[in-house]
């Protein structure tokens, strides 16, 4: 057993400058690669993020594009749409037109009739002295007219393009 002793005494006796060299050798002979793999995993990462940020401001581009074109498109639907509104309105304000003329031309008939009859004319009866038709009557605007004025229209006609402002 004396044998194993002295084999396990120097094991654990401490080395002298020759071992302690190799020991402080070996750990950066270890780290130089692992500093280089350090290096080149850094840059790698910096250049994926470099081109994250290019993909990223692409994309920030594209959808500023995008939301402009649709900004355009809507103006010009808001445009076309307004458009067709006026349009409706101008439609609209001319039946109106036509069927208060029509609806004047019936009066002023209804009037004649009566005042043949020898009864008051209709038009007297809804206005004391004057009646307005608003339409025109062979293309000639007409005024507020007396019931005597009114009388004389039998054939009159209203034109289909009347603008009034009622």
């Amino acid at each position: 057993m004396a044998g194993a002793g002295s084999a396990a005494r120097r094991l654990l006796q401490p080395r002298g400058p020759r071992g302690a060299g190799r020991a402080r050798e070996a750990p950066e002979e270890c780290l130089a690669p692992l500093q280089k793999e350090r290096e080149v995993a850094k840059a790698e990462e910096k250049r994926q993020n470099e081109e994250l940020l290019k993909q990223m401001e692409v994309e920030r581009q594209k959808i500023i594009w995008e939301w402009k074109e649709l900004q355009g498109f809507l103006e010009e639907q808001e445009q076309l749409l307004l458009f067709q509104l006026e349009e409706l309105e101008r439609a609209i304000v001319q039946r109106r037109d036509q069927g208060l003329c029509k609806l004047s031309e019936e009066i002023s008939v209804l009037s004649e009739r009566e005042g043949e009859k020898g009864q008051q004319p209709l038009s007297q009866s809804l206005q004391a002295d004057a009646y307005f038709l608003p339409c025109k009557v062979h293309g000639q605007k007409l005024s507020p007219m007396t019931t005597s004025q009114q009388g004389s229209l039998g054939g009159g006609s209203c034109s289909p393009d009347t603008n009034l402002s009622v």
